[in-house]
């Protein structure tokens, strides 16, 4: 009774951590997608004063702090297009390639051009990342933190070197993560299904849960409906409509992206430094 009792506390402990593990190496995206957020805070003041290499005007600052929600219109469309076709997971890691790519073109960036493309290429990210905020609030926090540090003791460049490792962690780390099972059974994959339950779970028993799984998904499928029903019926147009009618007014129609673009030339002196951390609170 002991030993059954030891071998159940190693198997909870072993599963445990691997669910940590998974967690951990899944929000790398949204904290590199918050990262992209913050950036302005730190970096617009050296970009419009003249003192990095690049110089931007008063017109284009509000643009480079608006490019990645433009990118993430985009990005959220094709997310949830795709992502019952292709799998949670090898969005998650697709992720990681706009995100290092944007960063390190802010990097090497000689001009504004390659600045606003290297935003918008991040937003596009920004769909699929935020499909977990619920559970990872927590992420979105480290990043702005995060993001205003760096930019605070590094130089534009250096701070988006050193910003796109997160991707590159977030990669070589993901991909021994196994696919969600829920995907797998969508996908009539019951084999790799039971695989990845017994490795998420950390025991060999498994079938009940993937019975009541499959069910779900069996249900799922045959109530299943097409992305053009959000448009052609009634109730699911209200529905769409209520959703952006709340997500606007309660982010970028109250002025969100004005506070990140203004606060830098209306800061005091003897508040510069404390109030470029508070801008990236602002935005919780």
């Amino acid at each position: 009774m002991q030993i059954s009792s030891t071998l159940n506390m190693k198997v909870t402990k072993r599963s445990r951590i691997y669910q940590y593990l998974a967690a951990f190496t899944g929000i790398l995206g949204v904290v590199s997608s918050e990262m992209h957020y913050g950036w302005p805070s730190p970096s617009l003041p050296a970009l419009i004063n003249g003192t990095y290499k690049i110089q931007v005007t008063k017109t284009e600052g509000p643009w480079l702090v608006v490019m990645p929600l433009i990118g993430a219109i985009l990005g959220a469309i094709v997310t949830g297009l795709a992502i019952d076709t292709l799998g949670r997971k090898r969005l998650i890691l697709f992720s990681s390639l706009p995100l290092f790519v944007s960063w390190i073109m802010i990097g090497v960036a000689e001009n504004s051009v390659l600045l606003h493309v290297a935003r918008f290429m991040a937003g596009l990210t920004d769909g699929l990342s935020f499909t977990a905020v619920p559970m990872y609030l927590v992420s979105i926090v480290i990043g702005l933190l995060l993001i205003n540090i760096l930019g605070s003791y590094l130089n534009i460049s250096t701070t988006a070197f050193v910003s796109s490792i997160v991707p590159v962690i977030l990669l070589l780390t993901f991909v021994w993560i196994p696919e969600s099972p829920y995907f797998l059974l969508m996908r009539g994959r019951y084999d790799d299904a039971r695989k990845s339950l017994q490795i998420f779970r950390g025991t060999p028993d498994v079938e009940s849960e993937l019975v009541r799984v499959d069910k779900v998904v069996e249900d799922q499928n045959k109530d299943s409906g097409k992305f053009l029903d959000l448009f052609t019926t009634a109730n699911n147009r209200k529905a769409v409509l209520i959703a952006l009618g709340l997500y606007c007014p309660a982010t970028q129609c109250v002025g969100l992206a004005f506070v990140f673009f203004c606060v830098p030339e209306t800061k005091g002196k003897t508040l510069e430094d404390i109030q470029k951390y508070l801008k990236g609170e602002i935005k919780l």
